[in-house]
């Protein structure tokens, strides 16, 4: 008992990592990305006066308003707390949201079907389950496991 209670944490732990890693990942992810919407804004802005200083209209500047979006949208991600507004709407879901089927994995993929999904988490899935409650304690309640 002693011994299946230490993997249980050990793959928990492992699970938490991976987590935060893949996390570092995407805002690194967006980070550099931002390195690359930047250039293509000044390419078109650059364009766009070069256009309107010939008499050629503004033409090339309606590409600037989908880029500036885009660009905002990932400089929140990368350097703004969009990932915490995220992770609070996740929550909202998980919390309000449970329908039995919303997050069970579509048939005729491999690693689990709706019946062994249902049995193992309960009709409400993984939200509503005791191992969801369980994971963040995991952790320690409010401390960030360090990937090593």
């Amino acid at each position: 008992s002693g011994v299946a209670e230490n993997m249980k944490a050990t793959q928990r732990e492992m699970a938490l990592k991976q987590r935060e890693l893949q996390l570092a990942m995407q805002i690194a992810r967006t980070r550099e990305m931002l390195g690359w919407l930047g250039a293509a804004w000044a390419a078109v802005a650059g364009v766009s006066a070069i256009s309107v200083s010939q008499g050629r209209g503004p033409g090339p500047a309606i590409a600037l308003l989908p880029l500036t979006l885009v660009w905002g949208y990932n400089y929140d991600m990368a350097y703004g707390n969009k990932l915490e507004r995220i992770t609070a709407e996740a929550e909202r879901i998980l919390e309000n949201e449970r329908r039995a089927l919303r997050f069970c994995p579509p048939d005729g993929q491999l690693l689990v079907s709706a019946a062994d999904y249902r049995s193992m988490f309960g009709p409400h899935g993984f939200a509503a389950s005791r191992l969801s409650r369980e994971l963040p304690r995991a952790a320690g309640e409010g401390q960030q496991l360090q990937v090593r």
